[in-house]
């Protein structure tokens, strides 16, 4: 009987223990978000802070602000699909009281430069707005779950080097350069004779582009054309190849070509 009561002594000690320590975390948390909502910027938060939110039942929205396709490829559970150029979507898709914790994530590190719906939320008035360190990567590196509600099998598809591009262009019939970056990023600079259809919209867009075409598809640096050349692939496409690097390999190769580097 002694042991009995010693063992539910342990263990009330350890429950008080662990109830003291998530009030703490909380405290802190809580202290965190007032000093950073008083500054009027996001905040980042780790994985594990994300996770113990869901565990214990936080009330928050989560948006994965990668494009559409991407997001219904792998997800975090819970979330909604807005992609960072589709702004004004939030309007009929977020709860109008402000207070509302919104926490967004890419597949890497979000900023407002880069992503123009934290501007915009921002702008609306939402006060504790939250972003996923090292996004959807870390997330999978701690172990936690994802989803996928739409997995896009991936086709292999060739890539081309960049110093290749004009001798690709005169090889096929019909080019054309598909630059799947955002409007404002292909405004700042793109490639000779490109059309822009941003990965963000590309699932509702992608008719618009000519089947009989021979496509090279461009994104930044590399990481997102293969799931948009794939998606292409299973819509009909039959010609398609990708740039090497993206648009930083296409700069690279301009520099070192300027300086006299071959």
């Amino acid at each position: 009987m002694g042991a009995q009561t010693d063992s539910c002594g342990r263990l009330k000690g350890k429950v008080m223990k662990i109830s003291k320590f998530l009030l703490i975390a909380s405290f802190l948390i809580s202290f965190i978000i007032f000093a950073q909502t008083a500054q009027g910027g996001p905040l980042y938060i780790s994985p594990k802070t994300l996770y113990w939110w869901m565990e214990y039942g936080e009330s928050f929205t989560l948006i994965n602000a990668n494009s559409y396709l991407e997001c219904m490829d792998t997800q975090i559970p819970r979330s909604l699909c807005i992609s960072c150029e589709q702004v004004e979507e939030t309007k009929a898709l977020l709860s109008r009281e402000k207070s509302t914790k919104i926490v967004l994530y890419t597949n890497t590190d979000l900023t407002e430069s880069r992503c123009p719906l934290i501007g915009g939320l921002m702008k609306q008035g939402y006060k504790e707005i939250f972003l996923l360190q090292g996004g959807l990567t870390n997330w999978k590196m701690a172990g936690y779950e994802t989803v996928s509600p739409e997995r896009i099998p991936r086709v292999l598809i060739p890539s081309i080097k960049v110093k290749d591009i004009e001798a690709w262009r005169k090889g096929v019939k019909k080019a054309l350069i598909v630059d799947i970056r955002s409007w404002k990023d292909f405004n700042e600079e793109h490639l000779e004779g490109a059309v822009n259809f941003p990965l963000a919209f590309l699932h509702q867009k992608y008719q618009e582009i000519p089947m009989n075409c021979s496509l090279l598809i461009v994104d930044e640096d590399g990481s997102k054309s293969l799931i948009a050349a794939s998606y292409l692939s299973r819509k009909g496409f039959q010609d398609i190849k990708r740039l090497g690097g993206g648009m930083m390999g296409w700069r690279e190769f301009k520099g070192r070509y300027k300086s006299g580097v071959r």
